[in-house]
């Protein structure tokens, strides 16, 4: 199971910091939309519980990624099979998000860059502990992230 250790970070603000990342990684790539997108892939992996970060089980056994930082304190659990693919799947989607429309020689050096950014953000952030969702303490009542931004374009009904 994998770790998404933000500390005092909200999720809004690590997802503003990738899509700023992106965005001066390749010009042309659509601000908002990458925004959105960000938001989708977090928002739909990341469950936190109250107790998350309260318990010895929470502790974080290593960093996903060589040269990992220390764990920051508050934790949520990253429910992924492979977070080490997120990068590259963000860069696939993201560079659809690019005006003018990249040549199609152009396409793998922009996902190259656009994986780059979105994992140096990242890296230091997640990491593995094979009690994150499986701790007894894990079973408390989700705390749901609101929705961050408009992802199909509906104004949010809070549903």
């Amino acid at each position: 199971m994998y770790q998404l250790c933000l500390g005092d970070e909200p999720l809004a603000a690590l997802i503003d910091r990738i899509t700023e990342r992106a965005c001066a990684a390749v010009p042309g790539l659509d601000r908002d939309a990458c925004q959105r997108l960000v938001s989708l892939i977090f928002c739909v992996r990341v469950r936190r519980t109250e107790a998350c970060g309260t318990d010895l089980a929470c502790r974080p056994e290593q960093a996903l990624w060589r040269g990992g930082a220390a764990p920051r304190t508050v934790t949520a659990q990253l429910v992924d099979r492979d977070p080490l693919a997120l990068p590259a799947m963000f860069a696939a989607s993201a560079v659809d998000l690019v005006a003018p429309p990249p040549a199609p020689e152009r396409r793998a050096a922009l996902e190259l860059r656009l994986a780059a950014a979105f994992r140096a953000v990242v890296r230091p952030l997640v990491f593995c502990n094979s009690q994150c969702g499986r701790a007894a303490v894990c079973q408390a009542e989700p705390v749901f992230f609101q929705r961050l931004v408009q992802i199909d374009g509906e104004p949010d009904d809070g549903a």
